[in-house]
């Protein structure tokens, strides 16, 4: 049965044939707003070319007036994801800055 993230405590309980799928902290790595910001940090630290695998990326709504400049100036399409969902859902292609959600968090 699923039943979502364990809190740490929750662990000690398990008996030794209880398997589990995630780990703690596994959300820095699954969410992609965390992805980014841990990715972003990285490249501050080591550079953006040891980075450069990953594609120009904005945390909104926190970016979002570094983020309409580059909208404006590169004037394309720009791939919009939730920060946490998943199989696809809520993904979208933007084209006009009026479409997007000013309270919603999304990774672009």
């Amino acid at each position: 049965k699923w039943s979502g993230p364990m809190k740490d405590s929750s662990y000690a309980c398990l008996h030794e044939f209880q398997r589990v799928n995630h780990f703690p902290g596994s959300k820095e790595l699954t969410r992609k707003d965390s992805m980014y910001q841990h990715l972003a940090g990285m490249a501050r630290v080591f550079g953006k070319d040891a980075f450069n695998f990953f594609p120009e990326s904005f945390l909104l709504p926190e970016q979002m007036p570094e983020f309409t400049r580059e909208f404006r100036r590169k004037r394309g399409l720009w791939i919009v994801k939730p920060h946490n969902s998943a199989c696809g859902r809520g993904i979208f292609i933007l084209q006009d800055l009026s479409d997007l959600d000013s309270e919603e968090r999304f990774v672009v």
